[in-house]
């Protein structure tokens, strides 16, 4: 929902994470978070990196844990050097 509400006027952001679970918004592969901007008007960007383990909202499956904590990582980076202005995180299964 946010990229809907923010996509005409912004501020623009990217996902962090794997494209396939992002049902119903068109997306768009991005290699660097420089290119987000460019394209957020039209698609949400995503800085793609696969789940690689089966997906069931609302049943955590440990086997997707190391994505998870990839996705936190890398986006953590990015915020700490300076590349992204802040960091957001979706709901986390803690099971």
């Amino acid at each position: 929902r946010a990229w809907r509400a923010l996509k005409s006027d912004g501020p623009a952001f990217a996902v962090v994470g794997d494209m396939s679970l992002l049902g119903g918004v068109p997306t768009s592969r991005i290699a660097d978070l420089a290119e987000a901007t460019a394209v957020f008007g039209e698609v949400l960007p995503v800085l793609h990196d696969p789940v690689g383990a089966p997906v069931m909202t609302g049943r955590p499956n440990p086997s997707a844990a190391p994505a998870v904590i990839r996705w936190i990582e890398t986006a953590t980076r990015l915020a700490l050097s300076g590349k992204a202005a802040g960091l957001v995180t979706a709901p986390i299964a803690k099971a």
